[in-house]
């Protein structure tokens, strides 16, 4: 029984072009949630509205990192898949 895993760099590939696209998408719509927040709290007066953009904006920041997270795991899966390239030469 061999423990060795085989991996398709091809499907890594396409998989790190879904997550990049997600990114660009998910950084689109981040911007679009932290500007509406920014404009709304000048309108909001009272506590309790200020209360909820600030955990909006919270949801927004940690959507952010995640997105930040989920870039560089697309750049990792294509050193990967490119290092994987590179071995299945030598084999």
């Amino acid at each position: 029984m061999s423990n060795t895993i085989h991996r398709d760099s091809d499907a890594m590939r396409r998989f790190s072009d879904s997550l990049t696209q997600f990114s660009c998408d998910m950084h689109f719509i981040t911007g679009h949630l932290a500007n509406a927040c920014s404009d709304a709290s000048d309108m909001m007066q009272d506590k309790t509205g200020q209360d909820a953009l600030r955990l909006l904006m919270g949801f927004v920041e940690d959507m952010r990192a995640s997105t930040m997270i989920a870039e560089n795991l697309a750049d990792n899966i294509i050193v990967s898949a490119t290092l994987i390239e590179e071995s299945d030469t030598y084999i």
